[in-house]
């Protein structure tokens, strides 16, 4: 991970607890269980989740973006729940484990549920405010524009909209996923197995209590905005990092990594010019800018990268 260094080492020490929480639990404190990485596309937030599975040594699961996301309502709670019924398994056989939340704020938020009257209302309060078709909803055509317009002027009532309709319809199914993901991030922990539940409350005694499961929460979301507040409060999500655009000793860093991976005639000095000349540039966006460098050079017939070759890639 080359232009991240402090987010990197940030990351680092959250794995260092993980592989070793007697350092801290010894002290009085508790582990750190959930990280936020947010930022703009292509800056490496997946990329830095896939060196710490790289580094560390317990086991990395990786939930893809659309993995709670089906046809039928309560399919997505059982996901949930045979996921963590899997990590606390894990946890208890290698001391932690790390699950990796990819494009997190497709797991939606709590407030979506009831806004389909909630956003209803406020179209309605919209259209009142109009004072002349065509400027209340732009994206509309013209006769739904005329026919929400008069309805809102004489208190008719209004036609049912393609917008209402997926406000209104859209969050029902995510809700409870989400729901059952807050309960099983910070819940509470029911005493483990059938002797230990079952047995000794037969016989009068009391149950053992759950063991400790380190569970490192980490993900990832470009709209940290749509994430539910309750996600992202101490104790589910402890420690949130931006990870933004390199500075310039980054970018260099980073132009010098891909650079390295090739045949080139750019001179340090080239290079820092060409970190001047991206300030916006992301760690995907100078990967690509290489690799079609190095394009232009084949399709020329040549196997070594010039300056030439970088800024047609770079227009």
């Amino acid at each position: 991970v080359w232009g991240q260094d402090p987010v990197r080492e940030k990351i680092r020490e959250n794995l260092i607890f993980l592989e070793n929480p007697e350092a801290i639990e010894a002290r009085g404190g508790y582990t750190p269980g959930g990280i936020l990485l947010y930022g703009p596309p292509g800056t490496g937030k997946t990329l830095l989740a896939e060196a710490a599975a790289g580094e560390t040594g317990k086991p990395f699961v990786f939930v893809e973006p659309g993995a709670f996301i089906n046809m039928f309502m309560g399919v997505g709670i059982i996901k949930v729940k045979s996921l963590f019924r899997k990590l606390r398994k894990l946890a208890l056989r290698y001391g932690g484990v790390v699950v990796f939340f990819d494009e997190a704020d497709s797991l939606g938020n709590r407030g979506a549920i009831g806004g389909g009257a909630m956003a209803s209302n406020g179209f309605a309060r919209f259209l009142d405010d109009a004072t002349e078709p065509g400027s209340a909803i732009p994206d509309l055509s013209e006769g739904s524009q005329r026919a929400l317009w008069t309805s809102a002027i004489d208190g008719s009532p209004r036609p049912e909209t393609k917008h209402s309709v997926m406000m209104m319809g859209g969050g029902g199914g995510g809700g409870g996923t989400l729901q059952s993901l807050l309960a099983e991030m910070s819940g509470l922990k029911k005493p483990r197995g059938f002797f230990n539940r079952t047995v000794r409350k037969a016989l009068g005694m009391r149950p053992k209590p759950p063991p400790k499961y380190r569970i490192l929460v980490m993900m990832a979301s470009n709209m940290p905005e749509a994430l539910d507040e309750a996600m992202l409060r101490p104790g589910r999500i402890d420690r949130i990092y931006k990870v933004g655009y390199p500075t310039k000793e980054g970018r260099i860093r980073t132009y010098e990594g891909y650079l390295n991976k090739v045949r080139h005639e750019l001179t340090p000095a080239d290079i820092e010019k060409l970190a001047t000349m991206t300030p916006y540039a992301t760690g995907a966006r100078i990967k690509d800018t290489v690799n079609e460098a190095l394009i232009n050079a084949i399709r020329d017939g040549r196997e070594v990268i010039n300056w030439i070759d970088i800024v047609k890639a770079k227009q």
